[in-house]
């Protein structure tokens, strides 16, 4: 079924947010989170679907709304075989060394699964992308603290 859902268990000072996805027969999907997310992202974990998973080499955004991408491009280009890990930050280079400061957040995210070339904006942040394939899924998981 076309759509998605958000979970939020809490442990200890961490939450985690599960945002499942799933395309209709048309390749699109989108997503809101339920509630505002608030604090400092730890980890993403990206977790294509073993039976119905998305097109290789596909992308995830997370964006506040400033309309920041707050994984700062590590959701670029991502496998449908294998689960992946990032630390998403802040890139900080002091001349000679590439930091990476944590990503805070505070407000609603929209999460956006693209295979497609372009983007369709909605109002209220919600991205609709295409390509997806039909009734493709996966999903992301947010650790935030």
């Amino acid at each position: 079924m076309p759509g998605y859902s958000q979970t939020v268990r809490n442990f200890g000072s961490v939450q985690r947010h599960i945002f499942d996805w799933t395309s209709n027969s048309s390749g699109v999907a989108s997503v809101v989170s339920n509630v505002p997310i608030s604090g400092i992202i730890r980890r993403v974990v990206f977790q294509p679907s073993s039976t119905a998973a998305p097109t290789d080499l596909y992308d995830v955004v997370l964006t506040d709304s400033e309309s920041m991408d707050v994984l700062a491009g590590q959701g670029a280009n991502l496998g449908t075989a294998t689960t992946s890990n990032v630390c998403p930050g802040v890139p900080l280079k002091d001349g000679t060394t590439t930091s990476v400061a944590p990503m805070a957040v505070n407000s609603i995210l929209t999460l956006a699964v693209r295979t497609a070339k372009a983007w369709t904006f909605w109002l209220v942040r919600v991205r609709t992308f295409s390509n997806a394939g039909d009734t493709k899924s996966g999903k992301v998981i947010l650790y935030v603290e």
